[in-house]
C-alpha cells in the first residue's frame, strides 16, 4: 500500500514551498530573498524526494498486482486442465492420473504422476523396460518416481524408487 506518511510528507513539503514563495514575494531585502530562495530549494528537493518515494512504491505495487494476476490465471488454467484427469489404478497397487475418455480430444493416452499432480504439475510418465528382469516401469522425469507395472524391482535398476 502507498505509505500515508510519504503522502503527508509531500503535502507538508508543498505547503512549505507555498509559504516560502509567499514570503519571497513580500520581502524586498536581497539577503532575505536569497535565504528564502535557498529554503525554497530545500523544500522543493524534499517534495521531489517524497514524490519519488511514492512513485517507487506505486510501481512496486503495480508489479506485485501483475504478478498475482498471472498466478491466478495459471491456477485457473491448471484447475481446468486438472478436471480432465481422474485417478486410476494402472496396475495392482499402482495409481496414476489418466485423462478421462471424453476429454481426450485427440490427445494420446497417457498417465500423469500422482506426486507432481498434487503439486499442480503435469508430468507425463515415460515407459521404460528395466533389466535384469525385463520390468515394465513408468517413470516421472520431474520427481524421479518409478511405477512398476510388471516385473520385480531390482537393486540394479537405475533410479530405483518405490
Amino acid at each position: 500500500m502507498i505509505d500515508i506518511r510519504s503522502i503527508s510528507d509531500l503535502i507538508s513539503s508543498l505547503q512549505g514551498i507555498k509559504d516560502l514563495t509567499q514570503s519571497i514575494v513580500v520581502s524586498r531585502d536581497s539577503r532575505v530573498v536569497e535565504s528564502k530562495t535557498n529554503e525554497l530549494r530545500a523544500e522543493v528537493l524534499l517534495a521531489l524526494d517524497s514524490a519519488l518515494s511514492s512513485k517507487t512504491e506505486q510501481l512496486t505495487l503495480v508489479d506485485e498486482i501483475r504478478s498475482l494476476k498471472e498466478e491466478v490465471l495459471q491456477l485457473r488454467d491448471w484447475s481446468a486442465d486438472k478436471a480432465r484427469y481422474e485417478l486410476k489404478e494402472i496396475a495392482p497397487g499402482v495409481t496414476a492420473y489418466a485423462i478421462k475418455e471424453p476429454m481426450q480430444d485427440g490427445e494420446f493416452k497417457h498417465h500423469i504422476c500422482v506426486k507432481c499432480f498434487q503439486h499442480n504439475k503435469k508430468s507425463i510418465l515415460q515407459k521404460e523396460i528395466r533389466s535384469p528382469g525385463r520390468a515394465r516401469v513408468l517413470t516421472c522425469k520431474e520427481c524421479k518416481s518409478d511405477f512398476y507395472i510388471s516385473g520385480i524391482p531390482k537393486a540394479e535398476h537405475r533410479n530405483y524408487h518405490i
